[in-house]
């Protein structure tokens, strides 16, 4: 039965410039994630809006019409909020 040096010796050689760059993407995306909510939830809508590009789309499901734009983000989110 092979051991812990036997499937090391064989294992895929690491890229750790990628792999640093994967970590760095994945904390990206959360740190956003945990923007948008955090914004969100004390009624920030010019800060929500700041995390998305000039031309984002946003879909929030069938009851709600899509969203286009930063500035349509930030009246869309202020209805809601009020």
């Amino acid at each position: 039965m092979p051991g812990p040096a036997d499937s090391a010796a064989t294992s895929t050689p690491v890229d750790l410039a990628t792999t640093v760059r994967q970590l760095a993407d994945r904390q990206a995306i959360l740190d956003l994630a945990n923007a948008y909510c955090i914004h969100f939830d004390a009624n920030e809508p010019d800060a929500v809006a700041s995390l998305f590009t000039n031309d984002a789309t946003v879909d929030y499901g069938p009851e709600m019409p899509t969203i286009v734009g930063a500035e349509a983000i930030v009246s869309a989110i202020s209805r809601g909020l009020d």
